[in-house]
C-alpha cells in the first residue's frame, strides 16, 4: 500500500496532502478533469473517461471531444457544478465531472 502511494506521488506529480483521482496531476501542463476547474475557468473537452449509460448520456448532451466548456458556478459544498456548453447551462455532479478531461484555455 505504501509503495503504491509513493509511486503515485512520484509519477503523477502530487504531494502527500492531495487526495482524489488525479489530484495535482496536470493543471501545470494545461490538462485537468472538469471537477478541478474553478468558476470562470474555460477549456476544451479532450476525453470522456466514463463508461456505459453515463458515457452515452454525456455524449447525447453534447460533451464530445473538441467542445468548449466554461465553469459558471460551483455549489457551496462543491456538488453540483454548473457549466456552459454549446449555449446552454448544464449541472453535473462532481463524480461525473471527474470523468471529463479538459484542456485548460
Amino acid at each position: 500500500m505504501r509503495i503504491r502511494f509513493r509511486w503515485r506521488l512520484r509519477h503523477r506529480g502530487g504531494t502527500a496532502g492531495e487526495t482524489g483521482k488525479g489530484a495535482g496531476v496536470a493543471k501545470a501542463n494545461g490538462l485537468a478533469s472538469l471537477d478541478q476547474l474553478e468558476p470562470g475557468d474555460a477549456g476544451t473537452v479532450v476525453e470522456l473517461r466514463a463508461c456505459g449509460p453515463l458515457r452515452r448520456r454525456m455524449l447525447d448532451m453534447g460533451l464530445i471531444p473538441g467542445t468548449a466548456v466554461e465553469v459558471l458556478r460551483v455549489a457551496p459544498l462543491g456538488d453540483p457544478m454548473e457549466v456552459r456548453i454549446r449555449g446552454y447551462n448544464l449541472s453535473l455532479r462532481k463524480k461525473e465531472a471527474a470523468t471529463i478531461a479538459v484542456w485548460i484555455r
